[in-house]
């Protein structure tokens, strides 16, 4: 999956330069639709693993915390303004 190019048409969707998101904003509503519930795991978890080498994005305390815990909706941030970005947790 090309989570550059995902990220960049969200954020071109949504104009601003920091957002908070869920995962299934980077998919087209019939794409999310028509995932296998295994794809889309599969998928966040690579999104999880591509966040860590990006510099733009980062994972939330309470995300974290519904990570661990198994649970769904996790919010993701995006912030292509502040520097070390992922220091302020």
């Amino acid at each position: 999956m090309d989570f550059e190019k995902r990220l960049a048409s969200l954020r071109e969707a949504r104009a601003r330069t920091s957002f908070s998101f869920k995962f299934e904003a980077l998919f087209e509503p019939d794409e999310w639709l028509n995932m296998s519930l295994e794809t889309r795991k599969h998928a966040e978890k690579s999104f999880r693993n591509f966040i860590t080498t990006h510099d733009k994005l980062r994972i939330p305390y309470t995300s974290e915390e519904h990570i661990r815990m198994r649970m769904y909706n996790s919010v993701y941030e995006y912030n292509e303004i502040k520097h070390n970005f992922k220091m302020y947790v």
